[in-house]
């Protein structure tokens, strides 16, 4: 709501193309879709197609040239993911704050863009931890503003 509309987009970023029945209708799950987060649906690849791959990065020869995607395929990540979820649960890796009425778990990823980034928010997913992603261009005043 903070940006103003361009051609063809509403301040929401939304396309003005859209009927206001069809926003309403995926609203009231028109769809009909059980999945309803994004773990739901990471999870029904991992069952529907667990071989395919999924996650993938170029790693640098010796001389800095990087070679063709190396790919982890769903069941491999989520092998993974779980495995992590596990231990930051052990290690109590979560900031844990009242609020609203409940309890949340909160935890930060300080990280370039890599799959590492998302392996760490899945196993967030998996703890239903929030994830606070802290990043190099954030300036300090920022940083110590999340944190505290």
């Amino acid at each position: 709501m903070d940006k103003e509309p361009t051609p063809g987009y509403s301040r929401e970023l939304v396309s003005v193309d859209l009927a206001e029945k069809d926003y309403e209708d995926f609203n009231n799950d028109v769809f009909n879709v059980k999945q309803k987060t994004y773990l739901d649906f990471f999870e029904l690849n991992c069952e529907e197609d667990p071989d395919r791959p999924f996650l993938g990065e170029r790693k640098p020869d010796s001389e800095g040239k990087f070679g063709p995607y190396e790919w982890t395929t769903f069941a491999q990540t989520r092998t993974i993911c779980q495995a992590l979820a596990r231990g930051m649960y052990a290690r109590e890796l979560a900031n844990k704050q009242e609020g609203d009425g409940r309890t949340w778990s909160f935890t930060g990823i300080w990280s370039k863009n890599r799959m590492e980034w998302l392996q760490t928010h899945i196993a967030n997913m998996y703890n239903n931890y929030t994830t606070i992603g802290f990043f190099d261009s954030m300036g300090v005043e920022s940083v110590d503003f999340i944190v505290k």
